[in-house]
């Protein structure tokens, strides 16, 4: 038997965004505002499983490509003096482009529009 693990590739962006950190918390968990800037229909994916924590301004879900296997995506969102960091990790990485879809996030919260 083995008793050992193995690390899974992962990937981090962030953002800084100069708005209020409940605007921005609304823009990742409101889900017709998510779909706004997170979904492509050049590269369909589906959410299947998602679970909030609002204290913690944690939001996770699992999404996978149709016929692939899901990755975790997990965001955090943080007040900085700046106005809000936004920190993505998406486990096993599957090709997303995180910088554009994170910057079209930004860009539809009114106080950084």
């Amino acid at each position: 038997m083995c008793n050992h693990s193995v690390a899974m590739p992962s990937v981090q962006r962030e953002i800084t965004v100069p708005a209020a950190p409940d605007e921005v918390w609304e823009a990742i968990t409101d889900e017709e505002l998510r779909d706004a800037w997170l979904h492509d229909d050049d590269d369909p994916r589906e959410i299947t499983h998602e679970e909030a924590d609002p204290e913690g301004r944690e939001l996770a879900f699992r999404w996978a490509r149709p016929g692939e296997l899901e990755t975790v995506v997990r965001f955090t969102v943080e007040a900085v003096p700046a106005g809000t960091r936004v920190v993505v990790v998406e486990s096993a990485p599957s090709g997303t482009a995180w910088a554009p879809r994170l910057a079209a996030m930004a860009a539809r919260i009114p106080a950084f529009a």
